[in-house]
């Protein structure tokens, strides 16, 4: 760990999505005719480490390792420390370069980590807060509570203060981060598979998540069992069958993938 010898205690995070039904209930209802568009179910409220006001006890003039993970079934969130900075050291389980950042935005199953570095006066606390990312809904229930509060408690006889209305997310851009160990990009890719995402219907009326206007159906034989049986053949997308439309690669190729979610 390139930062081991920064930061005096360590403290981990999770965001979450909580949702009032259970997804055997919520999946049917996802997945069907009623649901033509494929708008996906939204959640109720938003949670730091399982829970709602949180509090979180520190100590004066010191540094933590902030590691924080959106465990979140759908939406992203925004989080923010009212009176401190991030310092920015790892990303999905790189370690960057350091950088300072006012708030950050995660992905479901996405991780961060962070150094932050705490006041030397201990007469307030700070609000930190979660906010789920609203423009991923279709639709904003009435019941829905999109922002979490925690707070970092310097003193636990002072009061944990509401946080400050945020007029806009002003999160960091991942793009800028540098890995730590600067290891060069891979040559020009081989292949290049462009997968263009969308939700549509099939003759059932049901929404299907699609790939390039093809929805996923088991194939009869599974693609490994080819794989290991057709031999030299294994390279022919033929054996495959017709409708499996498999990417054959050769080895120690570079591969690029180009991912676009192309719905709305």
């Amino acid at each position: 760990m390139p930062y081991a010898d920064k930061y005096d205690e360590e403290i981990v995070l999770s965001l979450s999505d909580w949702y009032h039904e259970e997804m055997r209930t919520l999946i049917p209802k996802f997945l069907n005719k009623r649901n033509p568009t494929g708008a996906e179910p939204v959640p109720q409220n938003a949670l730091l480490n399982d829970t709602q006001n949180l509090t979180v006890s520190i100590q004066p003039g010191k540094t933590y390792l902030v590691r924080v993970v959106n465990i979140g079934a759908f939406a992203g969130q925004y989080l923010w420390f009212e009176g401190h900075n991030m310092t920015i050291v790892e990303v999905d389980g790189v370690y960057t370069e350091e950088a300072e950042a006012e708030m950050i935005y995660l992905s479901a199953a996405q991780r961060y980590s962070f150094l932050l570095t705490t006041k030397n006066e201990t007469d307030t606390n700070y609000a930190f807060v979660g906010s789920m990312d609203t423009g991923l809904f279709d639709v904003l229930p009435t019941d829905l509570n999109w922002n979490v509060t925690g707070w970092l408690v310097y003193n636990k006889e002072k009061p944990m203060p509401d946080p400050t209305v945020v007029d806009e997310f002003n999160h960091y851009d991942d793009f800028s981060l540098v890995p730590f160990d600067k290891e060069p990009l891979f040559a020009e890719a081989d292949q290049t598979f462009t997968l263009d995402v969308i939700m549509d219907n099939l003759g059932d009326g049901k929404p299907y998540a699609f790939f390039n206007n093809i929805t996923y159906t088991p194939p009869k034989v599974p693609i490994l069992y080819t794989v290991m049986t057709a031999g030299k053949e294994a390279e022919n997308p033929l054996v495959y069958g017709e409708f499996v439309h498999p990417f054959v690669l050769k080895r120690d190729q570079v591969i690029d993938i180009v991912v676009n979610n192309i719905g709305e």
